[in-house]
């Protein structure tokens, strides 16, 4: 299993934030035939995919995306990482996914 609890990204002003933890689960299907290596690539290129997303997801987008969108993309992101020797997946239980947007409340 890999946890990851990525850093809060806000606003400089904070009227707008969102905040996201993930678990990531593999399954291997043969021990003898998998590496380390190959399981660290794996998980590795899946981390760093999750991370490209939050950089690259503009703050004012988050707050329209819903949990189901973030775990379908999580899901996404999963599988195109998995490999014939290990499989990793997400599920709905292991995603934390917040956002607040208070800038139309702005004076």
């Amino acid at each position: 299993m890999i946890d990851e609890r990525l850093l809060p990204k806000q606003t400089a002003d904070g009227t707008a934030c969102c905040d996201l933890y993930c678990q990531f689960f593999w399954h291997i299907a043969d021990r003898d035939q998998l590496t380390v290596r190959q399981r660290d690539q794996a998980a590795g290129g899946l981390l760093a995919a999750v991370w490209n997303f939050c950089e690259e997801t503009d703050l004012n987008e988050v707050p329209d995306l819903t949990k189901e969108e973030v775990v379908s993309l999580l899901g996404d992101l999963a599988r195109e990482y998995s490999t014939d020797l290990i499989t990793l997946s997400v599920r709905e239980d292991g995603i934390g996914f917040e956002t607040m947007d208070k800038r139309e409340l702005r004076y």
